[in-house]
């Protein structure tokens, strides 16, 4: 009987940034046809990927995506979100965040990177001493000259089509050694799902050459550009607009302080390096909006004046290293007039600066002291502790804290950062003094 290969990605909890793992299923032909609804659940061990501690280390993939395998015979790739081992989305899961069941919100993601040398430890095309030419000749290069790496683009591109993503095109990019990659989806889930995808078989492509894919928004530092990854996004309202005064009104809505710094905590680590005004950046404790304007925060494209006002607008802030779901629910969130004054440290992202424990029902200042002095002082190791270990903590403190339960607090703690704020606040509602 022909065997099937099922190749399960995840994003682990590794932080700032999360990384890409990957395992494989064999299964019989015979019980499996490439549905995304044949892929059962797994479990993988969490403590080995910072999701879990050993003493209750099992999480589980819930597959999400599927598409073919063109690198390997018989095989499919799975993408799979990560749940708790009670089936509750885990803190690290930025799919979970997003606010578009029906699909209205459209994405289109322009991933850039850098191809690296091993031996060198820089771009391609940099020598070994030095640096090469300066920036000028090496977007959409090509020949020799300027154009490296171009053998693992092509291949990435093939193998990417091959397997049904939805690439919209490549280029050779600013900086030597850089390029670029764009995926759209109609629906903010599936885009995040095939720039996941896209980024594993380019890992994948370039491990055949022995070079290293390069995600970080600044990966050399001077005067050089950045790597991002610009969100282009439209719903209904932006496609349908006829309208300049609703193009102002939805970038409007990004300017507020607290919006700015909810954006920013998702939108990738690193990024004061990137986006200090120069290289077709704004500065990351600004915003502003305008047509045309790369070295705005978000760019109205001039298809969308020419269209009469309908049509899209494009973040640019992302970096290459930003999650796109997370990106996607905070844009999604924004748009929708989510993000109020105080939201920016609970925007509900995994390694965010979520650090207020007295959110979780129960825990006051001095138990949330406590808990800072025995290690645990973000909502996200909160999430990931167990009531036992909670409540060792408070009985070690004395008598006064050992009558508390902390038996809701890890899930309190884990719909904080997952940004789920109204089940959390209709589920404390429920609660007496956390119990």
């Amino acid at each position: 009987m022909a065997k099937i290969k099922l190749e399960y990605i995840w994003l682990d909890g590794n932080e700032p940034t999360q990384v890409l793992r990957g395992k494989t299923k064999v299964v019989d032909s015979s019980k499996f046809s490439g549905k995304l609804d044949e892929c059962p659940q797994w479990s993988f061990d969490g403590s080995s990927t910072q999701q879990a501690e050993g003493s209750s280390s099992d999480c589980i993939l819930d597959p999400v995506y599927i598409c073919g395998d063109p690198g390997r015979t018989n095989a499919h790739i799975v993408m799979c979100q990560v749940l708790s081992s009670d089936g509750f989305p885990h803190p690290s899961n930025g799919r979970a965040m997003i606010n578009d069941d029906d699909g209205d919100f459209w994405f289109g993601f322009e991933q850039e990177y850098t191809l690296w040398d091993k031996a060198t430890n820089k771009p391609l095309g940099f020598p070994a001493k030095g640096y090469p030419a300066p920036q000028g000749p090496y977007y959409c290069s090509v020949g020799a000259k300027n154009a490296f790496g171009r053998e693992i683009v092509e291949e990435h591109l093939d193998i990417c089509l091959d397997a049904g993503l939805n690439v919209e095109g490549i280029n050779g990019e600013v900086m030597a050694g850089q390029w670029e990659f764009q995926i759209f989806a109609k629906g903010a889930a599936s885009a995040g799902d095939q720039i996941w995808v896209a980024r594993y078989l380019l890992e994948r492509v370039a491990e055949a050459y022995d070079v290293v894919v390069n995600w970080h928004c600044k990966p050399v530092k001077g005067d050089w550009n950045g790597s991002g990854m610009h969100a282009n996004f439209s719903n209904t309202q932006l496609r349908t607009a006829n309208s300049k005064a609703v193009f102002e009104e939805v970038c409007n809505k990004f300017a507020p302080q607290h919006v700015i710094e909810a954006c920013i905590a998702v939108y990738g680590a690193d990024n004061e390096q990137r986006l200090t005004g120069l290289h077709e950046t704004q500065a990351i404790d600004k915003f502003s909006y305008g047509v045309s304007d790369r070295g705005a925060s978000i760019r109205i494209p001039l298809y969308s004046v020419q269209n009469g006002w309908s049509g899209y607008l494009e973040d640019r802030r992302p970096n290459s290293e930003a999650d796109p779901y997370k990106v996607a629910a905070t844009i999604i969130k924004v748009v929708k007039g989510g993000f109020e004054a105080g939201d920016a440290v609970q925007a509900g992202t995994y390694g965010s600066n979520v650090d207020d424990l007295t959110i979780v029902e129960g825990i006051g200042p001095k138990i949330a002291s406590l808990l800072t002095e025995a290690g645990m002082d973000t909502l996200i190791e909160v999430s990931n502790s167990t009531p036992e270990k909670i409540k060792e903590i408070l009985a070690a403190a004395g008598k006064r804290y050992a009558t508390h339960n902390p038996g809701t607090w890890p899930k309190q703690a884990e719909l904080a950062v997952a940004g789920k704020w109204d089940e959390l606040k209709k589920w404390q509602d429920e609660l007496d003094g956390g119990k």
